[in-house]
């Protein structure tokens, strides 16, 4: 650990690029401080900048691990329009039928076409919107 690599509150949070409240923030969901103001104010805080980044490193990493992937949230969102617009539309038969069997975005699409086509084109260009949403034109 270099000595320049230590610094104070204010230094922390211009070498990470956030404010002040976004740290305070960090330290009580556990960020590595190397020594915490004893009770004297006046002392603040020594942070390490390369065991901070590397903190966040790893909590932005486990973030991602825990979002779901673009697949189930495009069919989550599929899912509650085909909800909403196809079930005053179907028998209780038919639903259970196609709640079943529903199992992929396409299914549901499909579904959403043999109920009115209107239904169907919806369902398609949400998917699609949220495709684009996700993976703008500059990445695909």
């Amino acid at each position: 650990m270099k000595s320049n690599d230590i610094v104070s509150k204010i230094q922390c949070c211009e070498a990470l690029g956030c404010t002040r409240p976004t740290l305070d923030k960090w330290i009580k969901a556990g960020f590595p401080v190397i020594a915490p103001p004893n009770g004297n104010r006046r002392m603040g805080y020594k942070i390490s900048v390369s065991a901070a980044r590397r903190w966040l490193k790893k909590r932005n990493a486990a973030i991602q691990a825990q979002r779901p992937d673009i697949h189930s949230r495009i069919y989550e969102a599929v899912r509650k329009e085909w909800w909403s617009l196809c079930r005053p539309l179907m028998r209780p038969d038919d639903l259970r039928i196609c709640r079943n069997q529903c199992k992929t975005v396409d299914d549901l699409i499909q579904t959403g076409y043999r109920m009115g086509k209107s239904i169907g084109y919806r369902l398609e260009q949400l998917s699609i919107g949220m495709w684009v949403e996700e993976y703008p034109e500059d990445v695909l």
